[in-house]
């Protein structure tokens, strides 16, 4: 067998400030016992898919890595028996079990697969329960088509896995009128914006940008102001601090002020942030 990819490298590379760790919020401990219930459930032999939604940005793919870095190891494989794939627009379901099955290091080509789109299903349901796996996270499940639902649902019958859905609301529109799927899928949870009072009592002090630190205390106002230009958005969030460090940098000054956060946002164009800007996305300010 050829290299077993890292899961943790299947994750976003901008995931993360340098050497941030998690951020453990309400609303991260909220869903991380809305999967402790689905182990139990499965457990019970009750097993169910799950299903977690929000907004973009809002801190479901931080709890997806979280459940990964986590998950006990396969001494034999070095597998954490969690697995992560983001779900590409307009994949097909050949190319996620095609990727299913390069993960685990080995060619697609060395399977033999019959004509239909679903011909591979059965290595892949072997090298999954071979490998111990006992839960899947699909990130960006909003994208999902027939074809991928058909799936996760064959996985989810034919193995003890859990699939757990992460996605925005839209899911919930992607799954309507889907009797097979919809029935499997125990309540699902929506991970919600964080409150002003969390995010200045509990996130911003522990972000970890260059030349940013922040005092729950003195700092409030100006945390619940930064906040309020790019809430729920996490993601902005931290494009907006980087963006205010390098104000900092500039002016020789060794903290981001509030001065610092004021040049940035009257920046043309700071509201979007830095991925969306990176895709060539137009932008208009």
């Amino acid at each position: 067998m050829s290299r077993i990819l890292n899961v943790l490298d299947q994750f976003p590379k901008n995931l993360f400030p340098p050497g941030q760790p998690v951020i453990i919020t309400s609303e991260i401990e909220k869903c991380l016992a809305y999967v402790n219930t689905l182990k139990e459930k499965r457990q019970n032999s009750a097993a169910r898919i799950g299903m977690i939604l929000g907004e973009p940005c809002s801190s479901k793919t931080v709890l997806a890595y979280h459940l990964v870095n986590l998950s006990p190891i396969i001494s034999n494989t070095g597998l954490p028996t969690i697995l992560y794939f983001e779900i590409k627009r307009g994949i097909t379901e050949r190319a996620l079990l095609q990727n299913i099955i390069r993960f685990f290091g080995e060619d697609p080509r060395d399977y033999k697969e019959d004509n239909t789109q679903f011909g591979l299903i059965d290595p892949v349901i072997n090298l999954l329960t071979d490998n111990e796996i006992n839960m899947i996270i699909f990130d960006e499940s909003n994208r999902i088509n027939e074809g991928v639902f058909e799936i996760i649902r064959q996985i989810f019958d034919r193995t003890s896995i859990i699939p757990l859905l992460l996605g925005t609301l839209d899911l919930l529109q992607v799954i309507d009128g889907k009797p097979q799927f919809e029935s499997r899928v125990y309540n699902p949870e929506t991970m919600s914006p964080l409150t002003d009072d969390e995010m200045v009592s509990t996130y911003l002090p522990e972000l970890k940008i260059p030349r940013w630190r922040f005092n729950e205390n003195t700092d409030k106002r100006l945390g619940i102001k930064i906040w309020l230009l790019v809430k729920p958005n996490l993601r902005k969030l931290q494009d907006l601090l980087d963006d205010a460090r390098d104000a900092a940098q500039m002016k020789g000054d060794d903290w981001i002020t509030e001065e610092h956060i004021n040049i940035v946002i009257k920046t043309p164009g700071w509201r979007f942030n830095k991925t969306e800007k990176r895709k060539g996305r137009k932008i208009n300010s």
